[in-house]
């Protein structure tokens, strides 16, 4: 009896490990200065037929950079933001930005947004946003490179 709650434990032991370890290879691999490719962002199905978009093309001086300690730097265009990140999962990461091109959003918590992470290599990374608001159905699409 000993023996099956120990191989039990051991094996949710390992299991646990596991699946901690991806998580921190996904967090590894972020880790780091991205150049923006591209940056697009629309609204639409509104209500009122206002429907938006833009779509930023990254320079060289263009980039996401995600610090080890969960800090993120943007650099857009004349826009510096400073946010937080967090691993939700393996292939989700929680933006907080607390500062946006000179207005402090952290009196109020910070503005949230719940990217999907895909083609995660250590050259390329896409992070995708997607969600109904009041204004309409909003996409924001990020694609990064080293």
């Amino acid at each position: 009896m000993k023996n099956i709650v120990a191989t039990i434990s051991l094996t949710f032991l390992i299991a646990f490990e596991i699946s901690c370890k991806k998580t921190d290879i996904q967090t590894n691999l972020l880790v780091g200065k991205w150049n923006i490719i591209e940056d697009s962002a629309s609204i639409t199905g509104s209500l009122n037929g206002f429907n938006s978009g833009s779509n930023f093309i990254g320079t060289s001086n263009d980039y996401y950079n995600f610090t080890a300690n969960g800090n993120l730097y943007i650099n857009e265009g004349l826009s510096l933001d400073t946010a937080t990140y967090l691993m939700v999962t393996k292939t989700q990461v929680e933006l907080v930005y607390y500062y946006d091109n000179g207005i402090s959003f952290a009196p109020n918590g910070g503005v949230r947004g719940t990217f999907n992470i895909t083609n995660l290599t250590a050259h390329t990374v896409t992070l995708t946003d997607s969600g109904l608001t009041p204004e309409g159905q909003e996409l924001q699409i990020i694609r990064l490179k080293r």
